[in-house]
Protein backbone atom coordinates (compact mmCIF):
# COMPACT_ATOMS: atom_id res chain seq x y z
CA UNK A 1 0.00 0.00 0.00
CA UNK A 2 2.80 2.43 0.93
CA UNK A 3 4.72 1.90 -2.33
CA UNK A 4 1.53 2.35 -4.31
CA UNK A 5 0.72 5.53 -2.40
CA UNK A 6 4.21 6.92 -3.05
CA UNK A 7 3.82 6.14 -6.75
CA UNK A 8 0.49 7.97 -6.78
CA UNK A 9 2.00 10.97 -4.98
CA UNK A 10 4.86 11.14 -7.47
CA UNK A 11 2.54 10.79 -10.46
CA UNK A 12 0.34 13.61 -9.12
CA UNK A 13 3.45 15.78 -8.67
CA UNK A 14 1.92 17.25 -5.51
CA UNK A 15 3.45 20.59 -4.62
CA UNK A 16 2.34 20.71 -1.00
CA UNK A 17 3.37 19.81 2.48
CA UNK A 18 1.37 16.64 2.79
CA UNK A 19 1.21 14.30 5.77
CA UNK A 20 1.40 10.85 4.18
CA UNK A 21 -0.68 9.17 6.88
CA UNK A 22 -3.58 11.56 6.32
CA UNK A 23 -3.26 11.24 2.55
CA UNK A 24 -3.34 7.44 2.79
CA UNK A 25 -6.49 7.64 4.95
CA UNK A 26 -7.98 9.94 2.34
CA UNK A 27 -7.21 7.49 -0.46
CA UNK A 28 -8.39 4.43 1.49
CA UNK A 29 -11.67 5.82 2.84
CA UNK A 30 -14.90 5.12 1.06
CA UNK A 31 -16.12 8.08 -1.01
CA UNK A 32 -19.17 8.77 1.15
CA UNK A 33 -17.61 8.45 4.62
CA UNK A 34 -17.04 11.23 7.14
CA UNK A 35 -13.39 10.13 7.43
CA UNK A 36 -12.93 11.04 3.75
CA UNK A 37 -14.29 14.53 4.35
CA UNK A 38 -12.07 15.02 7.40
CA UNK A 39 -8.90 13.78 5.67
CA UNK A 40 -9.67 15.77 2.52
CA UNK A 41 -10.14 18.91 4.61
CA UNK A 42 -6.76 18.38 6.28
CA UNK A 43 -4.98 17.82 2.94
CA UNK A 44 -6.71 20.84 1.37
CA UNK A 45 -5.85 23.04 4.38
CA UNK A 46 -2.17 22.42 3.67
CA UNK A 47 -2.41 23.34 0.01
CA UNK A 48 -4.07 26.76 -0.16
CA UNK A 49 -3.44 28.91 -3.26
CA UNK A 50 -1.19 31.87 -2.57
CA UNK A 51 0.23 30.28 0.58
CA UNK A 52 3.58 29.28 -0.86
CA UNK A 53 5.93 28.78 0.69
CA UNK A 54 3.90 27.29 3.50
CA UNK A 55 4.23 28.63 6.98
CA UNK A 56 5.16 25.56 8.96
CA UNK A 57 4.25 27.03 12.36
CA UNK A 58 0.58 27.15 11.26
CA UNK A 59 0.30 23.38 10.95
CA UNK A 60 -1.58 21.57 13.71
CA UNK A 61 0.67 19.37 15.84
CA UNK A 62 -0.67 16.17 14.28
CA UNK A 63 0.41 17.39 10.81
CA UNK A 64 3.91 18.59 11.72
CA UNK A 65 6.71 16.50 10.21
CA UNK A 66 8.97 14.26 12.23
CA UNK A 67 12.41 15.30 11.08
CA UNK A 68 14.84 12.92 12.70
CA UNK A 69 13.02 9.59 12.84
CA UNK A 70 13.17 6.80 10.28
CA UNK A 71 9.95 5.34 8.87
CA UNK A 72 10.38 2.37 11.20
CA UNK A 73 10.37 4.72 14.23
CA UNK A 74 14.09 4.57 15.03
CA UNK A 75 15.83 7.84 15.88
CA UNK A 76 18.24 9.13 13.22
CA UNK A 77 21.84 9.33 14.43
CA UNK A 78 24.29 11.34 12.36
CA UNK A 79 27.72 9.88 11.63
CA UNK A 80 29.69 13.09 11.02
CA UNK A 81 29.67 12.82 7.21
CA UNK A 82 29.46 16.62 6.87
CA UNK A 83 31.69 17.55 9.82
CA UNK A 84 33.68 20.68 8.97
CA UNK A 85 31.49 21.47 5.96
CA UNK A 86 29.26 24.50 5.44
CA UNK A 87 25.89 24.37 3.65
CA UNK A 88 23.86 27.17 2.08
CA UNK A 89 20.19 26.15 2.02
CA UNK A 90 17.50 28.21 0.33
CA UNK A 91 14.03 27.66 1.74
CA UNK A 92 15.52 26.01 4.81
CA UNK A 93 12.81 27.40 7.07
CA UNK A 94 10.07 24.94 6.14
CA UNK A 95 9.22 21.80 4.21
CA UNK A 96 11.94 19.91 2.37
CA UNK A 97 14.49 22.68 2.96
CA UNK A 98 13.91 22.46 6.71
CA UNK A 99 14.30 18.70 6.70
CA UNK A 100 17.53 19.08 4.70
CA UNK A 101 18.88 21.67 7.13
CA UNK A 102 18.12 19.46 10.12
CA UNK A 103 19.71 16.34 8.63
CA UNK A 104 22.78 18.29 7.41
CA UNK A 105 23.21 19.67 10.94
CA UNK A 106 22.86 16.19 12.45
CA UNK A 107 25.64 15.09 10.08
CA UNK A 108 27.87 17.92 11.34
CA UNK A 109 27.42 20.80 8.88
CA UNK A 110 27.22 24.46 9.83
CA UNK A 111 24.90 26.44 7.58
CA UNK A 112 23.25 29.54 6.27
CA UNK A 113 19.50 29.26 5.83
CA UNK A 114 17.97 31.67 3.33
CA UNK A 115 14.24 32.34 3.60
CA UNK A 116 11.62 34.72 2.22
CA UNK A 117 10.35 37.78 4.08
CA UNK A 118 7.46 36.79 6.30
CA UNK A 119 8.99 33.39 7.10
CA UNK A 120 11.05 34.61 10.08
CA UNK A 121 9.17 32.53 12.65
CA UNK A 122 9.69 29.31 10.71
CA UNK A 123 13.39 30.14 10.20
CA UNK A 124 13.89 30.86 13.90
CA UNK A 125 11.98 27.70 14.85
CA UNK A 126 14.24 25.68 12.53
CA UNK A 127 17.40 27.25 14.00
CA UNK A 128 16.17 26.59 17.55
CA UNK A 129 15.25 22.99 16.70
CA UNK A 130 18.70 22.38 15.21
CA UNK A 131 20.41 23.95 18.23
CA UNK A 132 18.36 21.72 20.54
CA UNK A 133 19.10 18.55 18.55
CA UNK A 134 22.83 19.32 18.24
CA UNK A 135 23.39 20.69 21.76
CA UNK A 136 24.29 24.12 20.31
CA UNK A 137 27.28 22.73 18.40
CA UNK A 138 26.23 24.00 14.95
CA UNK A 139 26.60 27.56 13.64
CA UNK A 140 23.42 28.64 11.85
CA UNK A 141 23.05 31.97 10.07
CA UNK A 142 19.61 33.17 8.96
CA UNK A 143 19.31 35.41 5.90
CA UNK A 144 16.03 36.88 4.68
CA UNK A 145 16.18 37.37 0.90
CA UNK A 146 13.98 37.12 -2.18
CA UNK A 147 16.13 34.93 -4.43
CA UNK A 148 14.15 35.82 -7.55
CA UNK A 149 16.37 38.92 -7.69
CA UNK A 150 19.96 38.25 -8.80
CA UNK A 151 21.48 40.95 -6.59
CA UNK A 152 19.80 39.36 -3.55
CA UNK A 153 21.38 36.04 -4.48
CA UNK A 154 24.83 37.63 -4.66
CA UNK A 155 24.31 39.44 -1.34
CA UNK A 156 23.05 36.29 0.39
CA UNK A 157 26.17 34.37 -0.61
Amino acid sequence: MMAMTMAILMSLNLDCYCNLEIFVKYLAASPDSQETDKAKGQVDAQNQPGERPGKQYRFPDDLKPVDDVYANGKLYKGSGKLEGKVAWISGGDSGIGRATAILFALEGADMTIVFKDGEEKDAEDTRNYIRQKTNNTRTIHLVSADLRNESNCINAI
